[in-house]
């Protein structure tokens, strides 16, 4: 790279005369001066850019895979942080939206389950993972293949994992104790969690099996629940809703889901979350917070004690 060392070299020099103020110069020289360190400067950013046209990627097994960048235009100022990432995105070496299906795919094969808050942070601890560009991306991709029926979305207690919405829209949390599920064991604990002598029946073919007769069978204890064709003329129906509540540890996926509902129900959801009996640092706050709420478009306000 000697056209660059030697464009530095330039560039160095002009700006120390520049900067000293013993020097005799004309105010017509101090003007040439100026417009060479500005020519140089563009040059200086093409020559940069042609220097650091490679991009070394790490690979699954330690592996670094080469991205060129290419020639950059003569001319263009486009930061090189912003190249290499429009580099990336049309390699799709960075994805800006993830599809369920390769989700699955990719994670839910040969297990069971997991965890949403390891899938996001994955693209920066281990190479060779999706490198998705934003925690609101692996928010729609997941509940997007929850409402497919792709997979569930449930919490880990105490080991065993318990599946808390399949093919419906929940939110998701990305974290604490929430994980994605394999389609078959949202199927198994939907049947299991089935009233007594009726199957619950999923999937293609569902609308194919035969159900029990209007009436039911009139064993003890067994009804026919009349079909609910929403609130009756004398439901009481309510304009608002104020809830108040302590979330226990690791159920914050609960009431996620609560929201989300209510969201469905009202147009306007406000909100007062108050943290305490732990601790959380200044750069947890602008990162983790205030960063993921911009990212949704919200200006949230925050106190700290």
């Amino acid at each position: 790279h000697l056209a660059l060392q030697r464009l530095l070299r330039q560039y160095a020099a002009l700006r120390s005369i520049e900067k000293d103020s013993s020097l005799r110069l004309t105010k017509e020289q101090r003007q040439e001066v100026k417009q060479r360190i500005a020519r140089l400067e563009k040059d200086l950013t093409d020559k940069i850019r042609d220097a650091y046209r490679l991009v070394y990627i790490p690979g699954p097994n330690g592996d670094l895979r080469e991205l060129d960048m290419g020639t950059g235009t003569y001319g263009m100022d486009t930061p090189l942080d912003e190249d290499v990432y429009e580099k990336m995105r049309i390699t799709r070496e960075i994805l800006e939206q993830l599809h369920p299906r390769a989700l699955k795919e990719r994670y839910l094969q040969n297990q069971e389950y997991v965890s949403t808050a390891q899938l996001a942070q994955s693209w920066s601890r281990t190479p060779g993972a999706l490198r998705v560009v934003s925690e609101e991306a692996w928010r729609r991709c997941i509940a997007e293949g929850v409402r497919q029926g792709l997979f569930g979305l449930g919490v880990l207690e105490g080991g065993e994992v318990r599946c808390v919405a399949y093919k419906e829209s929940p939110a998701v949390a990305l974290a604490g104790s929430e994980v994605i599920v394999r389609a078959d064991i949202c199927e198994a604990q939907r049947a299991r969690r089935s009233p007594e002598g009726k199957d619950v029946v999923t999937g293609p073919g569902a609308e194919n099996v035969d159900r029990e007769p209007p009436g039911g069978k009139g064993g003890p204890g067994v009804s026919e629940s009349p079909p609910d064709y929403g609130p009756s003329p004398r439901a009481t129906v309510h304009r608002g809703l104020t809830l108040r509540l302590v979330v226990p540890k690791g159920q914050v996926s609960y009431v996620l889901g609560v929201l989300n509902f209510l969201q469905h129900k009202f147009d306007r959801l406000e909100m007062t979350v108050q943290a305490s009996e732990g601790a959380i640092s200044d750069r947890d706050v602008e990162d983790k917070i205030r960063e993921a709420f911009r990212q949704m478009g919200v200006d949230p306000t925050v106190e700290l004690e």
